[in-house]
């Protein structure tokens, strides 16, 4: 890494560790792996950060690949309702979904809202008349389905979530840990921005995670006087890349001179590829974004110079094996391991130096821990 490099990642780490050092949590250490047949004892201890987890000498901790014991148990069928299946994060999930239902012989039916909260329900019906073996549901906000979770229930049909808080009348939450990463964020905007500078947020109320983490990174930057909160736009999130992009234009001719504008918030990745854009073919060097999830097409961007030079790094395939892990012991007749379940999820960027090799995926130390809420 350069000397300016070096300098951002000193003073990116310094004051994340200064934030979480407030915040004391419960975790429980665990690796869902795939392939891996050993079964170990999962326990729980008191750390104020994850690398305070691993300073502490402990060590991997593997759960048992139960796949070949639920296939044996005979054909599954698990309706899986998404916002919007389009969206780059999503249809990363869903991929390693796909890949996981393989394994065990089930089979995996998607069925998407085009981002249209009212078609929710009416799928989630469909799929409990039909009688599948499980359902689940991408980032739709159960509160927002009228009864369904009850006839969920009432049909014996288990109900999980993912991308989204847990709720009463679901068997478990695949989750973003929104104060994780709203910590990390803001820690990454205020180390680069030196405490004091302009800030553009792309968001999505409707989606929890994404209102959640932007509450708490305002509340976090509120703690900087320096740092002010100037734009706030809703996405479309039918078509992000082009609505941010459009978006993003017009704040810069708002903020033409440099020091105007220093940073820009992506939800999600999406708005934060549509956000660099702008920023990029405008040459605005002076401006960096910041998004959530890491697909291929950021790394790629980021190679190349991009605006877009940090964003968290949302382990889909964990979260995938994670899912089906917890429906094996459902299978079973087994209790799940919690009802929220967390992967670690680390800020990617050159400047870090934890950018993965061209055309894989980022696997720093922790990509597959699992941090159960118990």
């Amino acid at each position: 890494m350069d000397e300016t490099s070096s300098n951002i990642k000193d003073r990116y780490e310094a004051l994340l560790d200064r934030q979480m050092s407030r915040r004391g949590f419960l975790k429980t250490a665990a690796i869902a792996a795939a392939a891996v047949g050993a079964a170990g004892v999962i326990g729980n201890q008191l750390f104020s950060t994850p690398k305070a987890w691993a300073q502490a000498g402990n060590s991997y901790i593997f759960k048992e690949d139960l796949a070949e014991q639920a296939a044996a148990a005979g054909k599954k069928t698990i309706g899986y309702v998404t916002l919007c299946a389009v969206c780059a994060g999503t249809a990363r999930i869903l991929k390693f979904a796909e890949e996981e239902a393989s394994r065990r012989g089930w089979t995996l039916q998607v069925a998407d809202t085009g981002g249209d909260f009212s078609k929710a329900p009416g799928l989630f019906e469909t799929f409990i008349q039909s009688k599948v073996d499980f359902l689940g549901n991408s980032a739709i906000d159960p509160g927002t389905l009228g009864d369904i979770v009850q006839k969920a229930n009432t049909a014996n049909i288990p109900f999980f979530i993912e991308s989204a808080p847990w709720a009463p009348g679901l068997s478990f939450s695949v989750n973003q840990d929104t104060f994780d990463i709203a910590q990390k964020q803001a820690a990454w905007i205020a180390s680069r921005l030196g405490g004091a500078g302009n800030v553009g947020i792309l968001t999505y109320a409707p989606v929890a995670v994404v209102s959640q983490r932007e509450q708490l990174l305002k509340t976090i930057l509120g703690q900087y006087p320096g740092i002010k909160v100037v734009e706030t736009h809703t996405v479309d999130q039918t078509k992000a890349i082009e609505d941010c992009r459009n978006t993003v234009d017009a704040w810069l001719l708002k903020y033409p001179k440099e020091g105007d504008l220093g940073a820009v918030w992506g939800g999600w990745d999406d708005p934060a590829v549509g956000a660099a854009t702008a920023i990029d073919a405008a040459g605005r060097k002076g401006i960096f974004v910041i998004g959530n999830d890491m697909g291929p097409d950021v790394v790629e961007l980021m190679r190349g110079g991009s605006s877009f030079d940090g964003d968290i790094w949302v382990d889909a395939k964990a979260m995938a094996t994670e899912i089906f892990h917890q429906l094996d012991l459902i299978t079973l007749g087994k209790d799940v391991e919690a009802r929220e379940l967390y992967p670690y999820q680390p800020i990617i960027s050159p400047h870090l130096g934890n950018m993965p090799a061209s055309g894989q995926d980022p696997e720093p130390a922790g990509t597959y821990f699992i941090w159960p809420n118990v």
